[in-house]
C-alpha cells in the first residue's frame, strides 16, 4: 500500500516541477533586478545579465511552447537552418512516363541552384546512360559534379563514382576512373563500407589493366 501510494503521490507532483522551478527562477529574476535597480552601480553589470539568465530559464519552464522558439531562434537562426529537402518524386514520375525532357530540364533548374545535390546528379546521370544512352553526357555530369571543391561525402557520391568507372571501363578511360576513386578514398567523411566499396572497385579496374 505504502509503495502505491508513492507512486500516486510522485504522479501528482510530477507534473507541478517544473512550473515550480519557474516560479522559482521568476522570483529569483524580479529579485535580482531589484537588487540592480537599488544597488551599486558596478553590480549592475552582473546583476541584469543574473536576471535575465533567470527570467529566461523561469519562461522555458512556464512557457515550454514559446520557450522552444526562443532557443532555437536564438541558437540556430533562420538563415542557418537547413532548407527544405529537395522533391525528385515529381521528376521521377516524368521518367516512369518517358517524358526525360522535362524531367532533364527541371533537374538542370534545381542543379543551378544546388550544385551540389548528390540525388539530382545521379538522377540526371541515370537518364543519360539508361533512358538515352548518352555516356558521354553522364560523364560530363560526374566529372563536373567532382570537379567542385566543396563536395560533401554523401553516401550518394559513391554509387556516382561506380557508375562513372562503369562509363569509363566500356570506352577504354579506365585511368581517368582509377584517378578519381584513388582521390576520394583518400577524403575523410565516408563510412568504411563505403571506403571498402572504392577499395575494391580500384583493386578490380587495376586487375583488368594489368
Amino acid at each position: 500500500m505504502k509503495i502505491v501510494f508513492k507512486e500516486a503521490l510522485l504522479q501528482k507532483i510530477k507534473p507541478l516541477v517544473k512550473p515550480g522551478l519557474g516560479v522559482c527562477f521568476a522570483i529569483g529574476a524580479f529579485f535580482f533586478f531589484l537588487l540592480a535597480c537599488a544597488g551599486n552601480p558596478a553590480a549592475v553589470f552582473i546583476l541584469v545579465p543574473l536576471s535575465f539568465i533567470l527570467a529566461m530559464f523561469a519562461g522555458a519552464l512556464l512557457f515550454p511552447s514559446f520557450g522552444g522558439k526562443f532557443a532555437n531562434n536564438l541558437c540556430m537562426p533562420r538563415s542557418f537552418l537547413k532548407a527544405e529537402p529537395i522533391q525528385l518524386s515529381p521528376i521521377s514520375g516524368l521518367i516512369g512516363n518517358r517524358r526525360y525532357n522535362e524531367a532533364i530540364e527541371k533537374l538542370n533548374i534545381i542543379l543551378e541552384k544546388k550544385p551540389f545535390c548528390p540525388n539530382a546528379n545521379l538522377m540526371l546521370m541515370e537518364i543519360y546512360i539508361d533512358q538515352l544512352e548518352q555516356p558521354e553526357k553522364a560523364t560530363e555530369i560526374i566529372e563536373k559534379y567532382f570537379r567542385r571543391s566543396r563536395i560533401k561525402p554523401f553516401h550518394e557520391n559513391i554509387e556516382l563514382m561506380l557508375r562513372y568507372s562503369d562509363l569509363c571501363e566500356a570506352t577504354g578511360q579506365t585511368m581517368q576512373a582509377l584517378i578519381l576513386l584513388k582521390h576520394e578514398a583518400k577524403r575523410k567523411g565516408y563510412a568504411a563500407h563505403e571506403k571498402r566499396m572504392l577499395s575494391n572497385r580500384i583493386d578490380i579496374l587495376e586487375g583488368n589493366i594489368n
